[in-house]
């Protein structure tokens, strides 16, 4: 009987051991998951950034303004390659960077726009008039991660 219950306790044991162990390590892949999703998402706000802001990288073509509809700086790309003369603008609404191309003098609006990635925050400055500096951070569990970049407007 004793050898029949220490083989059940062992058993016992044994289980709430392992579950311990599976439970611990589902919650640290969770988390690496989360953190690999956000360092991603940082990237790709620089990324595209950058690949928009070469693209168009002509003569007065880029410029930051802000609109009451959004919060915070937007980025302005002229574009005049077609015949028709459109603008792109970069901005952050409601927890997204978000593209709107409108026509040259148009109305904004924040709606009508295409979401690229999710960030908290995203800043666009002019440094002495020949750098753009902009910035794009996550703020999860009261850590704020943060990517930082600059273009030369040299040619600009």
């Amino acid at each position: 009987m004793t050898e029949v219950i220490l083989v059940m306790v062992l058993l016992i044991l044994f289980s709430i051991s392992t579950l311990t162990l599976v439970a611990t390590g589902s919650d640290s892949y969770i988390n690496i998951v989360n953190n690999n999703e956000n360092n991603s998402n940082l990237r790709i706000a620089q990324s595209y950034i950058h690949t928009k802001i070469r693209q168009n990288l002509e003569k007065n073509a880029i410029y930051i303004t802000t609109f009451p509809e959004t919060k915070g700086n937007s980025l302005v790309i002229k574009d005049g390659y077609s015949d028709v003369e459109y603008e792109t603008v970069i901005f952050l609404h409601e927890g997204e960077i978000k593209e709107s191309i409108i026509v040259q003098g148009g109305s904004f609006n924040p709606e009508a726009s295409f979401t690229i990635v999710k960030i908290d925050e995203l800043d666009f400055q002019l440094v002495d008039g020949k750098k753009l500096s902009f910035e794009t951070s996550i703020v999860k569990n009261g850590k704020t991660k943060k990517l930082k970049s600059y273009v030369s407007l040299i040619n600009n």
